[in-house]
C-alpha cells in the first residue's frame, strides 16, 4: 500500500510542479484550469485506489481464489486500459508479497482465442500457461501476441509436450526460464533435449519432470543434452531413479543449481555416494528434498559428513527408515548451520532423538515438522531448550504421543515467542489443553492452527475465539465439537481473517452451515470443510443459495446427508464457477440427482469427472454404465 501511495504522491508532485513552473515562467496570473491536467489527476486518483484494493488482497499472499480475485478486480475496471506504472506496480507488490511465477496462472477463458480477453494489457500481470491435456494451439496464441511475459509453463501428457516442442522449434514462444511436464513418456520429452532447442534450454530455470516414472533413461537424457547453465530447480520426484538413475544425475552439469527434488525414488542408503558426489558440482545447493525414500541413518550421517552443504537451507527426509542417530548426525552437522527447515516426519524419532535438537548448530531454524514420530512429551521439553526457540516460527507435531505435559512446557512464560504455525493434531489433548494454547501471551501473530483429531470440544472452540491473534487457517475436525462451538468462531471478531476452516467430521447441523455465511470471516473463506457433519439440504441450501462466500475455492460436503433437492442448487448456483474443488461423495444422490450435477456447466470439468467416478454406482445399479 505504501509503494502505491508513493507513486501516486510522485505522479502528483510532477504534475503540479510542472503547472507551478508554467506560472513562474510564463504567466502574471495563474492559469485557468486546465481540462486535461484535471482530467489526467482524475484518471491518478482512480487509479491509486484502485491499487490499493489490489494491494490488500496480494499481500495476503499466494492463493489460487486470492488470483481469481485479482484478475477479476482487473477484468472488472471500468476505465481500461491500465497504465504501464500501474502494471509494473501490480508485478513489484506481487513479488514483494511472496507470488512466484507459478502463482499467476493465465486463466482458461483468456486462452479462448475465438472470443479472447479484451484487456490485452491484463496478459503482462499474468505468468502461468498451464495447457494441461487442452486440445490447445500454442502457435495461435502467440500470434496474438500475449506470449511474451509468459514464464512458466505447466504440460500433462504428451499431446502438449509435443505442442510446446513444436513452438519452440518453428520459434512460436519467447525464451522461457520454468517448464513443468507431468505424465509424458520420454520419446514425447526427447525433443526437448535436442541439439536444436540447446538456445530455448539454456534458458530453463526450472525443470518439473515430476511423476513420469520413466527412470535412470531420463537421468541420462539430462546429463547427454549438456550443461543446463541457468538451471536453479530441478524436480524428478516419483521418477524411480535410484541406483543407475541417481548415477547418471550426479554428473548433471547445473552450475547454479539450488533446489534438488528426489522425493519417492526409491534412493537407497548405497545411493549416497553418487549424492554426494553431485553435491559436489553443484556448490549453490540450498533445497535438497529426499522424502519417501529408502535412507537410513547411516547413509544420512555420510551425506552430513562428505557432501559440501555449508549452503543448505532447506532439507525434507520424511517417510526414510531412519532413527534418533539421524537426529544426531544433523544436529551436529556444522554444515547445517544455515538450515531454516527440516522435515523428519514419520522418521522413526523418539524423545532421545529430540534431545539432540537441544544442542542443534542451527540456531536460526524457522520450520521444524516432526510429525507422526513417537516422541512423547518431553520432546517439547528439548525443544523449549533449543538454540533455535527464539526463532522457529512454524512447529509441526502431529502423532507425537505429546499430551497435557507437552503444552505446559510450550506455553511456558517467554516460549516460543515468533511461533505463526502450529500443529499438533491428533495428540489426546483436552479442552483445556486449547485453552492454555489460546491464552499463551507471545502468540498474538499465530496464524495457523490444527487441533484437529483432539477431543478438544466446544470449550476450545470459544477459548480460540477470544485468542489475540490473526488465525487464517484452522484445523478442528473431528475435535467433538457441536454448534455451539461454530457459532462461537462466527461471532468473534477476532477470525475475520480466516481463510481455511476445517470443521469435518463433528457434530454439526444445518445450523453451523447458516452461522458460517453470517460469520465474520464469511467474506474472505477460501477453503471450507463440512464433510461427515448432518447438514442436509437445509445447510446446502443456506451455504449456496445466495453467493455469501464470494473468495470460496474449495467446498467439501461428503458424507452430510445431502439428497437430491441439494442438487437443484448446486445446478442453480452459477457462482460455483469459481470453485475449484467440489467434494459431494457419500451423499444419499438417486439418479436425477446425479445427472443434474453431471449437466450442470458451470461446475469446472474436473468436478464433475470426479464426481462422476464416485457415483457410477448409480448407474450401475440400475443396469446402465
Amino acid at each position: 500500500m505504501g509503494s502505491s501511495m508513493r507513486w501516486f504522491s510522485q505522479t502528483l508532485l510532477l504534475v503540479a510542479f510542472s503547472s507551478t513552473l508554467f506560472v513562474v515562467t510564463g504567466c502574471r496570473k495563474p492559469p485557468k484550469p486546465d481540462a486535461k491536467v484535471e482530467a489526467f489527476i482524475d484518471q491518478l486518483t482512480r487509479e491509486h485506489d484502485f491499487l490499493e484494493s489490489l494491494d490488500e488482497v496480494i499481500e495476503l499472499g499466494p492463493s489460487e481464489s486470492r488470483w481469481a480475485v485479482i484478475l477479476t478486480r482487473m477484468e472488472t475496471w471500468p476505465h481500461a486500459p491500465l497504465s504501464d506504472a500501474a502494471l509494473r506496480h501490480i508485478d513489484r507488490a506481487l513479488k514483494k508479497a511472496g507470488w512466484e511465477d507459478e502463482h499467476r496462472k493465465v486463466p482458461a477463458r483468456w486462452r479462448a482465442l475465438d472470443d479472447p480477453v479484451q484487456r490485452e494489457e491484463l496478459w503482462q500481470v499474468a505468468r502461468h500457461l498451464d495447457v494441461q491435456q487442452d486440445v490447445f494451439s500454442l502457435k495461435k496464441l502467440d500470434h496474438t501476441r500475449h506470449l511474451e511475459h509468459i514464464t512458466f509453463i505447466s504440460l500433462d501428457g504428451p499431446t502438449s509436450m509435443a505442442a510446446f516442442v513444436d513452438a519452440l522449434q518453428n520459434n512460436h514462444l519467447p525464451n522461457h526460464a520454468h517448464l513443468r511436464a507431468s505424465s509424458v513418456k520420454l520419446e514425447a520429452l526427447s525433443p526437448l533435449f535436442s541439439a536444436e532447442l540447446k538456445t530455448a534450454r539454456d534458458q530453463i530455470e526450472t525443470l518439473i519432470l515430476w511423476d513420469n516414472q520413466i527412470g535412470p533413461p531420463l537421468a541420462k537424457k539430462l546429463v547427454a543434452a549438456g550443461e543446463w547453465p541457468n538451471l536453479k530447480r530441478l524436480d524428478l520426484g516419483s521418477n524411480n531413479l535410484r541406483g543407475e538413475g541417481l548415477a547418471a544425475i550426479a554428473v548433471l552439469a547445473a552450475p547454479k543449481l539450488e533446489t534438488l527434488q528426489l522425493d519417492w525414488n526409491a534412493i537407497a542408503p548405497e545411493d549416497v555416494t553418487s549424492l554426494v558426489e553431485g553435491i559436489k558440482r553443484w556448490p549453490r545447493l540450498k533445497r535438497l528434498m529426499l522424502s519417501h525414500n529408502t535412507l537410513d541413518s547411516a547413509s544420512v550421517a555420510s551425506l552430513m559428513q562428505d557432501a559440501p552443504l555449508t549452503q543448505l537451507e532447506v532439507l525434507t527426509l520424511a517417510n526414510n527408515p531412519l532413527d534418533d542417530a539421524a537426529v544426531a548426525a544433523i544436529a551436529a552437522s556444522p554444515q547445517m548451520a544455515g538450515l531454516k527447515k527440516l522435515v523428519l516426519a514419520r522418521a522413526g524419532i523418539t524423545k532421545v532423538g529430540c534431545t539432540h535438537f537441544e544442542q542443534a548448530t542451527f540456531a536460526g531454524l524457522e520450520h521444524l515438522d516432526i510429525g507422526h514420530n513417537a516422541t512423547g512429551p518431553d520432546c517439547a521439553n528439548s525443544l523449549a531448550k533449543s538454540p533455535f526457540m527464539p526463532k522457529l516460527a512454524a512447529l509441526i507435531a502431529p502423532e507425537n504421543q505429546w499430551n497435557s505435559e507437552a503444552i505446559s512446557h510450550l506455553t511456558r512464560a517467554g516460549f516460543f515467542p515468533t511461533i505463526h504455525v502450529l500443529n499438533l493434531a491428533n495428540n489426546n489433548l483436552t479442552g483445556k489443553d486449547c485453552e492454555r494454547i489460546a491464552a499463551h501471551p507471545v502468540w498474538g501473530d499465530l496464524t495457523a492452527l490444527s487441533l484437529q483429531k483432539n477431543p478438544v470440544g466446544d470449550a476450545c472452540a470459544e477459548a480460540l475465539a477470544v485468542m489475540p491473534a490473526k488465525l487464517e487457517r484452522l484445523l478442528l475436525a473431528h475435535s467433538e465439537m457441536t454448534d455451539f462451538g461454530v457459532l462461537a468462531l462466527a461471532k468473534s471478531e477476532k477470525m475475520k481473517e480466516l481463510t481455511k476452516l476445517d470443521v469435518g467430521w463433528n457434530a454439526l447441523t444445518h445450523v453451523s452451515a447458516e452461522a458460517i455465511t453470517l460469520a465474520s470471516f464469511a467474506r474472505q473463506l477460501e477453503v471450507l470443510s463440512l464433510e461427515g457433519n448432518t447438514v442436509g439440504d437445509e445447510g446446502l441450501t443456506a451455504l449456496l443459495k445466495e453467493r455469501k462466500l464470494p473468495a470460496l475455492w474449495s467446498l467439501e460436503l461428503g458424507w452430510t446427508g445431502l439428497q437430491d433437492d441439494s442438487t437443484k442448487v448446486i445446478a442453480e448456483a452459477s457462482w460455483l464457477s469459481q470453485l475449484g474443488w467440489l467434494d459431494l461423495q457419500g451423499n444419499g444422490f438417486a439418479r436425477v440427482g446425479v445427472e443434474r450435477v453431471q449437466q450442470a456447466e458451470h461446475l469446472s470439468a474436473p468436478i464433475r469427472k470426479e464426481f462422476t467416478s464416485r457415483y457410477l454406482h448409480v448407474f450401475q445399479n440400475s443396469g446402465e454404465e
